[in-house]
């Protein structure tokens, strides 16, 4: 059960950091503005709020076994948002592909 928390997480985490360094590198290197910066956070925290609202269940009773998938179950859900955010890493990778491929 650990290690099941340990991987979600940990691949939550290399998602979203990923994508979090290739959109200010990105914006570092002026090959996409601040506001598209701005307007994918926008619309990332508006499609995860959605999906919370569909996806996030009502806790049960507070058993340790209960506790135990109630946890692994919400590092599955927030793996999965992670996933579904990849659909906007080509707004940043897309010109950093571009320029290092030119700059080589």
């Amino acid at each position: 059960m650990l290690f099941l928390i340990f991987f979600f997480l940990l691949s939550t985490l290399l998602i979203l950091g990923g994508m979090a360094s290739a959109y200010v590198v990105a914006c570092r290197e002026k090959l996409i503005r601040l506001s598209t910066c701005l307007l994918v956070c926008i619309l990332w925290s508006t499609s995860i709020a959605v999906a919370c609202y569909f996806f996030v269940s009502l806790p049960g009773s507070d058993l340790p076994h209960e506790y135990a998938n109630q946890v692994v179950n919400f590092c599955i859900q927030l793996f999965f948002f992670a996933v579904c955010s990849l659909s906007l890493a080509p707004i940043a990778t897309v010109p950093l592909a571009l320029h290092w491929n030119r700059h080589r």
